[in-house]
Formats: C-alpha cells, sequence, structure tokens
C-alpha cells in the first residue's frame, strides 16, 4: 500500500502512481501485466510490445496468404533464436504451432527482420543481451 509503481497508458506514455487496495485501476493494471517496479521495466515493456506488433503487422502486410493449420502442405515461417551462434534462425512448420507470429515464406521473414531490426528483434521479442 502506497508503493510507486509504473504503468503504460493508452498513449504509450508510462507513468507512476503509488498503490493503492481500494483503486480498481491498479487491481487491473497488475492482473494485465501492466504494472512495473522501475521506469526501466515500463520502458522495456513498451518497446518489447511495439516489436511484437511490428512483426504482426509486417507479416499481416506481407503474407502472400492467411496461415492455415489444417493444410499440411503450407509452410509457416516463424523465427527463432539459436544461443549458440547469437543469430535468429527462421523456422519451417506445417502442422505444429510453436509461436504466435507466422510468415509464409522464408524471404519475408528475413524482409521483416531487416526492416524491424534484428538487434531489437534480439532484445525486445526474445530479451536477449549479447
Amino acid at each position: 500500500m502506497g508503493e510507486f509503481y509504473y504503468w503504460i497508458n493508452a498513449n504509450g506514455n508510462i507513468c507512476n502512481i503509488a498503490w493503492d487496495d481500494n483503486n480498481e485501476n491498479c487491481k487491473k493494471r497488475y492482473e494485465l501485466g501492466n504494472y512495473f517496479k522501475t521506469r526501466k521495466e515500463a520502458e522495456f515493456a513498451l518497446e518489447r510490445q511495439k516489436v511484437i506488433t511490428e512483426l504482426k503487422r509486417y507479416a499481416m502486410e506481407h503474407n502472400e496468404k492467411e496461415i492455415d493449420w489444417n493444410d499440411k502442405d503450407q509452410d509457416k515461417f516463424d523465427l527463432c533464436f539459436y544461443h549458440q551462434s547469437k543469430k535468429i534462425l527462421i523456422n519451417t512448420h506445417t502442422s505444429y504451432q510453436t509461436t504466435f507470429i507466422y510468415f509464409t515464406s522464408k524471404e519475408i521473414a528475413k524482409a521483416a527482420i531487416k526492416a524491424i531490426s534484428e538487434e531489437r528483434i534480439k532484445k525486445y521479442y526474445f530479451e536477449v543481451n549479447d
């Protein structure tokens, strides 16, 4: 009670306020994961959400067709981080889903990495600092 925390408002601004057990907004922010002990944690969460949104939009805007998990002949491509080489790799799947952002070709996945920046994807999507 009374301890300050940070949260991200609807406009993407980082705010802080003291916790109040009787404040429904405090409780909702906590339930949604929009509750951070430090400004730095809130800034990281904001940038992470931006990168996720950019990847999703890139897939939506550039995929040649809709991802169809019932079509075992359709290749679906996602990003993964290989810790030994410290590189982003592109996986292909046909029937099993491992993440939530997929591309319809390896070329589109590569272009997304280039457009959004490999460093930003490593840091904010995979939460890796090398």
